[in-house]
């Protein structure tokens, strides 16, 4: 168990003639998929450092561990392979970038996730509601998507994603319809700005607090910005707009 904490912290661990069949079993008890997630790794690099490895081929309990590793790599490669399988599903990395929704001569329901230990991008898509033009947040654990358009309306519908837990939950809706709206986070809220409902630009911004699970109207901007993007920064919310329409 040490040597599990110890993978948690330092992502590496010391494999010996003494701890290989204990610590296999126990990172599969416990889902330690660095661990034993050994069918994504390189064909050849497996065969030449895995399954040659002097440890791995004195020890009797290692060889069904290489034939499943081998199965599941057939499969990876010819197959659909089973998301249940330990050895095959991704990992959860633990710094990732999601890019949610878009456009592809329509709107989109692609979830990619880019791993930024192993330098790619995954498809994590799970959703069927196409989407595009939405404002997506992290904040406090959580991911948020709010707003919309699915080619057909805009949406002030908002959603609550838990990374941990793999669960969506819809939260309350703003007071307005938008799209190519864009959202940011500040002092623990979240605030969405400007945006299309299909008929006007909105000059309007929202505020929402996770405590209270309300959004609520703040202040006007100045103008109606088109193509917007805001960011948060020093207790300021800053908008940058390739055009603007008069208030």
């Amino acid at each position: 168990m040490q040597q599990i904490i110890e993978y948690a912290y330092a992502y590496s661990v010391l494999v010996t003639t003494d701890n290989v069949e204990n610590l296999l079993a126990a990172a599969d008890q416990l889902n330690i998929l660095g661990i034993v997630q050994m069918a994504r790794m390189d064909l050849e690099y497996f065969m030449k450092n895995i399954k040659m490895n002097d440890l791995v081929k004195a020890n009797a309990a290692c060889k069904p561990i290489v034939n499943d590793v081998l199965r599941a790599m057939y499969e990876l490669e010819f197959k659909s392979p089973n998301s249940e399988n330990p050895l095959t599903r991704p990992r959860q990395p633990s710094d990732i970038l999601l890019a949610i929704g878009g456009w592809v001569d329509h709107p989109t329901t692609w979830i990619d996730a880019y791993d930024s230990r192993a330098d790619r991008w995954v498809d994590v898509t799970q959703v069927e509601r196409r989407q595009s033009g939405h404002g997506t947040v992290y904040l406090n654990g959580y991911v948020y998507c709010i707003g919309g358009f699915d080619g057909l309306m805009r949406f002030n519908t908002a959603e609550r994603y838990d990374p941990e837990t793999n669960e969506r939950t819809i939260i309350q809706p703003m007071h307005e319809r938008r799209h190519d709206a864009s959202a940011t986070t500040l002092n623990g809220k979240i605030y969405i700005c400007g945006g299309y409902n299909g008929a006007d630009t909105h000059a309007t911004v929202e505020c929402y607090d996770p405590l209270t699970g309300e959004w609520t109207i703040i202040a006007l901007m100045s103008t109606r910005p088109r193509g917007l993007r805001v960011a948060a920064y020093h207790g300021k919310i800053y908008v940058v707009s390739d055009s603007f329409l008069a208030p």
